[in-house]
């Protein structure tokens, strides 16, 4: 079973959570293919974080390894995923 490693990952996921009905176009563009995050998670302001968390936090909490399995899926169907393989 997948969890936060540390009570700060955790809170920040609970607030992440509380943030996701404030921003459905933000959520919509993370889990459209910009929710997995590379090289330092640069470009991504604290609110992309903390609703990156927030949709991870959801899916650890209903243990739905299948969403996240899909957020994978997308990155590395994208043209990010030829991105992150040229800067690593």
């Amino acid at each position: 079973m997948m969890e936060f490693t540390s009570n700060k990952q955790r809170l920040a996921g609970m607030i992440g959570c509380y943030l996701l009905p404030l921003f459905p176009k933000k959520v919509n563009t993370l889990r459209n293919g910009n929710f997995t995050l590379a090289h330092a998670q640069r470009g991504y302001d604290v609110l992309d974080k903390l609703l990156r968390l927030g949709l991870l936090y959801n899916i650890i909490k209903n243990n739905d390894n299948h969403q996240l399995a899909d957020y994978h899926l997308n990155f590395w169907q994208s043209k990010r995923a030829a991105e992150y393989h040229r800067h690593s």
